[in-house]
């Protein structure tokens, strides 16, 4: 016995050809092992970053308008590790009008920025993940993620309809609604309504 070996360990001096079965049965299994899909993988990267992703998609074009800014456009196509939770062009229409037209005053610039932000996440979270996690968006606001069997929803009510769509700086998540901040619309400057016509027929 060799030292420092356990006894099984012990090498076998009979030296004989492995059974041909044997070695079918292990190149089976091997084709097995790398046909499985494999848990929380990381989605296929695309070459453009993620503010190119989103604009050639068509479809967050509403989106793409609050994230005008330079510095927010800066971040979608610089940042690193980026997750994005966007709400197709549908999900803005959905929206009441008032406060569909409020958010294209200029008072209310700086709060369609921090709409925005509300739906990026600075770290790297796949739609592969089970169960529940808080995560915490650029503007400082909670994301609640829950996935139960292949339903994702973030925050209770918005749901994910397609998830890790790869970018080469992060991962876009497409939601069915606007992740609206808990005092969004008390902050939201109102439109101011137009008077109504007065004067009196005589």
């Amino acid at each position: 016995m060799f030292r420092g070996q356990h006894p099984i360990a012990r090498p076998s001096r009979r030296r004989g050809k492995t059974a041909p079965w044997r070695l079918g049965v292990f190149g089976a299994l091997l084709a097995l092992l790398f046909t499985l899909p494999i848990q929380g993988a990381t989605p296929d990267r695309r070459p453009d970053h993620a503010l190119d992703v989103l604009r050639k998609a068509g479809m967050f074009r509403t989106f793409l308008k609050g994230a005008g800014d330079e510095q927010i456009q800066g971040f979608l196509s610089t940042g690193t590790s980026l997750t994005i939770f966007v709400p197709r062009d549908e999900a803005f229409a959905a929206l009441d009008e008032e406060t569909r037209q409020a958010l294209t005053l200029p008072e209310n610039k700086e709060l369609l920025k921090r709409l925005v932000r509300s739906h990026i996440v600075e770290n790297e979270f796949h739609g592969s993940f089970e169960g529940r996690a808080e995560l915490v968006s650029l503007a400082g606001e909670p994301v609640a993620y829950r996935k139960r069997g292949e339903r994702i929803t973030l925050n209770g009510n918005v749901r994910v309809i397609k998830a890790d769509i790869g970018a080469s700086n992060g991962i876009i998540h497409v939601i069915d609604k606007v992740i609206l901040p808990p005092d969004f619309k008390v902050a939201l400057i109102k439109p101011t309504p137009e008077p109504e016509n007065s004067d009196k027929q005589s």
